[in-house]
């Protein structure tokens, strides 16, 4: 997320164009919000506290959105509020469904410190800064894998060469038409999902088997290959310029889980934020 690296938050310098979609009308200064005793508590009251307690949290948000919109206006990238209504929409939903008997929508959101407004900014900075980061994807350097991994029998050379015999003839049993369920369930490997990895980019892969792996097609078994692991027999599950769907999702939950971090740097690096009035502390 954008908001955390913000937290030496800085004050905004001019007029700022922010989103007041669901955002309601707050009290007048006069205006009584309760009574204790009959002594009535007005927004008046309550403004140098708000500010004073919760501004930081606040201004911290804001800027995190200005920041977000302003790098989505330079790379022509845009968000709905339509969409991001429907993401809101979602997430509280998840909400509802999650609620303890007796307890309300209402009253989960304001012990969480939100609103349907705060909800909405917050989740336009995400999706303006998925947006800009997905710019960045080249699906065509983009593969995924199942893996079968046979780890060194010994050390040094000699045990990978023992590896990779044992690699070499699980894979002629492949080509024999023995099924990966079957040769990889014989292998022992322990790794869930018959070693199906998530997406990742070729260039996580060695030299030897990068070209291979995107010119062999779908279903084709690439191996044996040292890697990091040992030696690994490889089959092509997906490329990414034919990636579809769900696939295509995965890739791209992939992408940003590599690059959002490095682009939220880079924005961090690059706009100027002013901390133009601090709270008075007093001792």
């Amino acid at each position: 997320m954008l908001v955390p690296f913000l937290s030496c938050v800085m004050g905004l310098a001019g007029q700022a164009q922010l989103p007041n979609r669901h955002l309601g009308a707050p009290p007048g200064p006069k205006t009584e919000l309760v009574r204790v005793n009959g002594v009535a508590i007005t927004g008046e009251d309550l403004a140098a506290y708000l500010w004073e307690w919760r501004g930081a949290d606040v201004l911290q948000e804001v800027v995190a959105y200005r920041i977000a919109a302003d790098e989505a206006a330079k790379q022509g990238v845009t968000v709905s509020d339509a969409e991001v209504d429907k993401a809101v929409d979602r997430r509280l939903q998840t909400m509802r469904e999650a609620l303890s008997p007796g307890k309300t929508l209402e009253d989960a959101l304001q012990e969480q410190g939100f609103s349907r407004s705060r909800l909405f900014v917050r989740q336009k900075s995400e999706a303006l800064l998925d947006r800009i980061c997905l710019k960045t994807l080249d699906p065509k350097t983009w593969i995924r894998v199942s893996a079968m991994i046979f780890p060194p029998q010994g050390p040094g050379e000699a045990g990978l060469g023992i590896a990779e015999s044992i690699a070499h003839k699980a894979i002629e049993r492949l080509r024999q038409g023995v099924s990966w369920t079957t040769v990889y369930t014989d292998a022992r490997d322990p790794r869930p999902r018959l070693g199906l990895e998530d997406w990742w980019p070729t260039a996580f892969f060695p030299d030897e088997a990068r070209g291979l792996l995107l010119t062999a097609g779908v279903g084709a078994v690439v191996g044996p290959v040292r890697t990091g692991r040992g030696v690994e027999v490889f089959r092509v599950e997906g490329l990414g310029e034919t990636a579809k769907g769900d696939e295509r999702t995965l890739l791209e939950r992939a992408h940003l889980t590599r690059n959002r971090d490095a682009l939220i740097e880079r924005l961090r690096s690059e706009y100027k934020v002013e901390r133009l009035w601090r709270p008075k502390v007093r001792g």
